[in-house]
């Protein structure tokens, strides 16, 4: 849906940040439950249907400027239960599954290599694969390459056929907080990972380029250094000359007490830049290429507020994330605004605020009441209507009649600086408007 002005803005900013690859990732999507595959580009494959044509503007956007298109060779959306090894019924289910996607693989090659053979850098395979407890012992992570190479050789097979010269990127991802059904060992993980890329027929100057999961939240930043390591150093103990790259969300998902459908808010936003910098200086000590998930999507100033971006090329340009605190919101505006929650029609109290501020841009704002976090608002995306920072929050719980409560903000700019808090206080009989502020901002006026 984007303009030629946005497409300007865009290649733009690649020119800025050095972006040398685009990674079109669902280029087709398999309900394995339904046979049915839809394809994002105009399909030879029988009984396919095409939603929409993204991938060919794709590859005219990156043949005219310069970079190089990696294409998936599909997704699913209905999730992969079938990489469950244990159940050895699972073998044969991959290995059709595996047919499809090589069949993409083929009818993509043909439809765009003979045109844009310069811009075609490889093909890219994000299968929902992650650190199985099956990894733990020798007998079951041995099951484990079994059956990942049943199905992939199919794939590797095609894939030699159409051009053996054209690399593979394989991006698995990584939870090492979840139950017993995952493997917590970074040891018997990098054993799987050797194991895997030995036996099943990758290629030299294939590519291992991990999801860091960071954003996910199946990593977090103390443990990133640990695991890309293990990642490395299986590329490199494997017998083949397999590429190590490493794949950094750039986004958000909190999983806390906070995320709630209840409270209207998708909290699926951008990462601070701060986090950023901290996820790439970490990968960069292994990985010979950085990719993002994704960068257009939570980072370019086409689709973000462009705190993020202004950001960022500051702290290329210094070489240090700036320091500089945001500042709070010294203007509010409360109201009584009826909405449904849950399917039930409810009152609740509404509060709107101006005079934020930071020379940078806004990463987050919290909300504290009477003390404890109630909750937190990111940016929105242009994918979401409109790209803009947040200004406004309800509180579902506060009684109009009886409740005196006081609310706290506090700011945290893109680099992860934070503001002064500033209170106010909503009395019975106050909405809508007449706010008291208990602190009123003192900082810089300018």
């Amino acid at each position: 849906s984007w303009s030629s002005r946005d497409w300007e803005r865009e290649i733009q900013v690649w020119d800025e940040m050095g972006i040398e690859y685009v990674i079109m990732g669902d280029t087709a999507s398999y309900d394995l439950s339904t046979g049915k595959l839809t394809t994002a580009y105009p399909t030879s494959i029988e009984g396919a249907t095409c939603s929409g044509d993204v991938v060919t503007k794709l590859f005219e956007v990156c043949k005219e400027n310069g970079r190089k298109l990696f294409i998936g060779i599909g997704n699913t959306p209905a999730g992969w239960p079938y990489l469950d090894f244990g159940n050895k019924d699972n073998f044969e289910v991959f290995r059709e599954v595996c047919k499809v996607y090589a069949s993409i693989a083929e009818d993509v090659y043909n439809h765009y290599y003979p045109e844009y053979s310069d811009v075609f850098a490889g093909f890219y395979f994000v299968p929902e694969m992650y650190n199985s407890s099956m990894f733990d012992a020798d007998d079951t992570r041995q099951t484990y390459v079994d059956g990942m190479a049943y199905g992939l050789n199919i794939i590797f097979e095609k894939l030699d056929e159409l051009n053996p010269d054209l690399p593979f990127i394989f991006s698995p991802y990584l939870n090492i907080f979840g139950g017993s059904w995952v493997s917590k060992s970074s040891e018997n993980i990098g054993k799987f990972w050797t194991e895997f890329l030995s036996q099943v027929n990758f290629r030299d100057g294939d590519i291992l380029c991990p999801q860091d999961s960071v954003g996910a939240g199946g990593m977090d930043l103390e443990h990133l250094d640990e695991y890309t390591a293990m990642y490395k150093k299986a590329t490199e103990e494997c017998g083949k000359e397999i590429r190590f790259w490493s794949n950094c969300e750039t986004f958000i998902q909190p999983k806390d007490e906070f995320f709630s459908l209840s409270d209207g808010v998708s909290y699926w936003g951008s990462a601070s830049v701060a986090r950023l910098v901290e996820q790439f200086n970490t990968v960069g000590k292994y990985a010979e290429v950085i990719v993002t998930f994704a960068f257009p999507h939570y980072q370019s100033p086409v689709n973000n507020v462009d705190g993020f971006y202004e950001t960022f090329k500051d702290y290329l340009r210094n070489g240090k994330l700036e320091t500089n605190a945001p500042t709070a919101p010294n203007k509010f505006r409360t109201n009584k605004t009826t909405m449904t929650i849950n399917q039930e029609q409810r009152e609740v109290l509404t509060v709107y605020w101006s005079g934020m501020y930071d020379d940078f841009g806004i990463w987050k704002v919290n909300i504290y009441k009477n003390g404890e976090l109630l909750t937190y608002r990111y940016p929105t995306r242009r994918e979401n209507g409109m790209a803009m920072y947040p200004n406004s929050f309800y509180d579902a719980d506060y009684d109009f009649e009886n409740e005196t409560a006081t609310y706290t903000i506090e700011v945290f700019d893109c680099a992860g600086n934070v503001s002064e808090r500033v209170d106010f206080t909503v009395t019975p009989g106050s909405v809508p408007n007449n706010v008291t502020l208990d602190k009123t901002y003192t900082g810089p006026t300018d």
